[in-house]
């Protein structure tokens, strides 16, 4: 999987809301 900035953006999105959800 190349790592493209897009990406980690995405999952640093994903996390900051598993966080703020819980």
């Amino acid at each position: 999987m190349p790592r493209s900035p897009l990406l980690r953006s995405a999952v640093a999105v994903a996390i900051a809301l598993v966080f703020s959800t819980s």
